[in-house]
């Protein structure tokens, strides 16, 4: 996806959506196991190599499962709220727990992490980790969730559209650039 497409009229501001080829295959994949699942359903019948319950049983937990997966892709690929927003102060992420905004000045580093090695031909599996600075970690610590993931450190868990390591190379240079 081309960064300009995707660049406000603000030339000091830049919004970046969610990799739409990623959250379509997510759509894609959850409606063919959902539509899976509610065959099962339909058909019903035993199934011999399951520890437990029959057809209808799994039909229903895959429907159940891969149906989040289904409200999940749209708001991806439809909403605004999971858009990752540059601004000279801050730079704000959307969650499943509301949006996030850090100053430049509450982060000291972006660093690209591999979540997932995946042998070829897929690549690997990449996110931007950024560390707090000591006086925002003190902070944060208070929270239960920040606590439960060490503290310290934050993610973005897509790279909207980017690779790792470009995306965590451009957040680098607008903190370099706007931090006070």
């Amino acid at each position: 996806m081309d960064i300009a497409d995707q660049q406000s009229l603000d030339p000091d501001q830049l919004v970046l959506r969610p990799s739409r080829g990623k959250w379509v295959l997510v759509f894609a994949g959850s409606t063919a196991f959902v539509l899976a699942g509610l065959w099962m359903v339909r058909v019903g019948g035993p199934m011999p190599r399951v520890p437990f319950g029959d057809a209808r049983l799994w039909g229903w937990i895959g429907i159940l499962f891969f149906g989040l997966g289904v409200p999940m892709s749209l708001a991806q690929l439809l909403g605004s709220h999971f858009n990752l927003t540059l601004t000279p102060d801050a730079f704000t992420f959307g969650t499943l727990r509301g949006k996030q905004t850090y100053r430049w000045s509450d982060v000291t580093s972006f660093s690209p992490r591999v979540i997932a090695d995946r042998p070829w031909p897929f690549r690997p599996i990449g996110m931007v980790r950024f560390e707090f600075t000591p006086a925002v970690s003190e902070r944060l610590s208070a929270g239960f969730w920040v606590r439960k993931l060490g503290g310290s450190s934050g993610g973005l868990l897509d790279s909207y559209g980017m690779s790792a390591e470009s995306l965590a190379a451009k957040m680098n240079h607008w903190k370099r650039r706007y931090a006070r």
